[in-house]
C-alpha cells in the first residue's frame, strides 16, 4: 500500500505547483496478509468441524438406552422440529377422525333407516381433512355445468268436454220387460217411422209427439202414459195390455204456448215406472 500526503516545502520558483510523493507502507500490508490468511483458516477449521470425516462421525448405537443424542448443529435441530409438528399433526388428524367415527356411529343408531336408493355420504379421511383438499373438491364442484333443462316446444293444447245440446232427447227403460221405447213426431202402423235424437227442428207452430213401447209377458196389466209440462201432469192415457208382446203409443198436440220441458212417463197398475223420456220444445218461429 501507498500513502499520499502533500508536500508543504516549494522551490524557489514561487509559481511552480505543489508536489506529491509516494510511501510504501509495508506494516500495513503485512497485517492484511496475515489476517486474511487467518480468516481463511478459520473457515476451513469450521467446514472442517461441520462435515467431520468417516472415522469421528457419531455412532448412537455406543450409548446406552437413556442417553441423549447431542445435537452438533441446527440444522438437526429444525429437522427434529420438524418432525415433531408432523407428528402433532398426524396425531391431531387421527384424533379428528375417531371423533368423526365416532359422531357418525352415534346418528346412524339414532336416525331412522333410509332406503336403498338414498346417498351415503364419503367418510372422513386424511386427505379429505386437509383443508387445500376440502378447497379443491369444493371448486371442482362448482365448475361442474347445470344439468341441462329439457323444454317440451310442443304447445299444450286444452280440451273441453263439448257443451251438452240442451234439445237432446233422453230416453230411459227401467225394467227387463221393455224392449224398446221411442220417441217420434211420426207413425208408421204400430212402429214410429223414425227416432227423434233431438227437438231442435220441431219450430212449427203446431207439433204432435208420440211415445212409443214395446212391452213383453204382462198380458192382464194395464200400463198409463204421463204427459208432463213444467213439472205438472197435463195428460194420461190408460192402456190395458192383453198380449205377452204388446205394442203401443200415446200422442200429445204440442201448440206454440205450451214450449219448454216435457217428460212422458210410463208406468204398470202398481205405480212403477217402466221407462221415460225428457225433451225441450224450442220455440215455434211465429
Amino acid at each position: 500500500m501507498t500513502s499520499k500526503h502533500r508536500e508543504t516545502s516549494f522551490e524557489s520558483f514561487p509559481q511552480s505547483a505543489p508536489e506529491y510523493t509516494e510511501e510504501i507502507l509495508w506494516q500495513r500490508v503485512l497485517m492484511v496478509v496475515f489476517g486474511g490468511l487467518a480468516a481463511l483458516a478459520i473457515i476451513v477449521w469450521g467446514a472442517l468441524s461441520f462435515t467431520g470425516s468417516d472415522t469421528n462421525k457419531f455412532d448412537p448405537s455406543q450409548l446406552p438406552a437413556t442417553a441423549a443424542i447431542p445435537q452438533k448443529t441446527g440444522t438437526i435441530e429444525r429437522v427434529n422440529q420438524s418432525e415433531e409438528l408432523n407428528q402433532a399433526l398426524a396425531s391431531a388428524i387421527e384424533d379428528s377422525l375417531a371423533d368423526e367415527t365416532k359422531a357418525s356411529a352415534a346418528r346412524s343408531s339414532s336416525e331412522p333407516e333410509t332406503t336403498a336408493d338414498a346417498k351415503t355420504p364419503a367418510p372422513v379421511t386424511a386427505e379429505s381433512a386437509n383443508p387445500a383438499n376440502t378447497l379443491a373438491m369444493a371448486n371442482t364442484q362448482m365448475t361442474q355445468e347445470p344439468a341441462a333443462i329439457i323444454q317440451d316446444d310442443e304447445p299444450v293444447m286444452a280440451t273441453s268436454e263439448p257443451m251438452e245440446d240442451p234439445f237432446t232427447i233422453a230416453v230411459k227403460t227401467f225394467n227387463k220387460d221393455v224392449t224398446q221405447a221411442t220417441l217420434s213426431d211420426a207413425m208408421n202402423g204400430l212402429e214410429p217411422a223414425y227416432e227423434l235424437d233431438t227437438t231442435a227442428e220441431l219450430t212449427d207452430d203446431f207439433i204432435k209427439l208420440y211415445f212409443y213401447t214395446d212391452i213383453r209377458d204382462r198380458a192382464g196389466d194395464v200400463i198409463t202414459y204421463f204427459w208432463q209440462y213444467d213439472g205438472k201432469t197435463v195428460a194420461k192415457v190408460r192402456i190395458p195390455i192383453n198380449t205377452n208382446r204388446w205394442r203401443s203409443h200415446s200422442s200429445k198436440n204440442i201448440t206454440k204456448k205450451m214450449r219448454g220441458e216435457w217428460e212422458v212417463v210410463v208406468k204398470d197398475k202398481s205405480g212403477a215406472v217402466l221407462a221415460s223420456s225428457e225433451f225441450l220444445v224450442p220455440n215455434s218461429k211465429l
